[in-house]
């Protein structure tokens, strides 16, 4: 098992991990060294630190992350993708883990009615990604329209003179959740947004 970390900028991962709790400290770990390579083939290194950032700041995005990280070690033990969806019965062999982590998850994103932040944005992403990582079956898009509530209040933000605009110049951790939620939802076709508004 490759024990770098993912981010070539190592040297943010110890101040980052001393604020994650102890229980998710193992699975974050795993996370950066092991599943955002795999979930996220197309993107370099520099993701690595802005998705430690939100790991340190949102709850949301560190439970998605573990989640993840619970899922992709129950694969390659298994050899197998298991079912995640509402409903099913043990996702992984550490199950209570990981649907301890999904329900959180399902209660937190899915309760609200009204806007989400970047760290709720991004772990509606990684929810998605866990359950494309485990067959694709079941209520994914509901998480992505965590993200997409999102995207569309970063549109609408009044500090941008349009979608066009808000892409250029928004945080590259808002760029990302941006262009991420675009490949996954057809509404956001960034080609669309760069040419109307250009």
């Amino acid at each position: 098992m490759d024990e770098t970390p993912y981010s070539d900028e190592s040297d943010q991962q110890p101040s980052i991990m001393t604020i994650v709790p102890d229980r998710q400290l193992e699975l974050v770990r795993h996370y950066m060294v092991n599943v955002m390579k795999i979930q996220y083939m197309q993107a370099d290194h520099s993701i690595g630190p802005f998705i430690y950032q939100l790991i340190e700041k949102s709850s949301s995005a560190r439970d998605a992350v573990c989640l993840l990280s619970s899922l992709h070690r129950h694969c390659v033990r298994d050899n197998y993708a298991a079912p995640l969806a509402a409903g099913s019965t043990a996702l992984i062999s550490s199950a209570n883990d990981t649907d301890t982590f999904y329900y959180r998850l399902k209660s937190s994103l899915l309760r609200k009615g009204g806007s989400y932040d970047e760290g709720e944005a991004m772990a509606g992403l990684h929810v998605v990604s866990s359950f494309l990582f485990s067959g694709g079956r079941g209520d994914w898009d509901a998480y992505l329209g965590v993200a997409v509530k999102y995207v569309q209040s970063v549109f609408e933000d009044q500090r941008y003179f349009g979608p066009a605009d808000a892409l250029r110049n928004c945080p590259d951790t808002t760029r990302f959740i941006i262009k991420t939620t675009s490949a996954f939802h057809p509404a956001f076709c960034l080609f669309d947004v760069e040419t109307r508004e250009s």
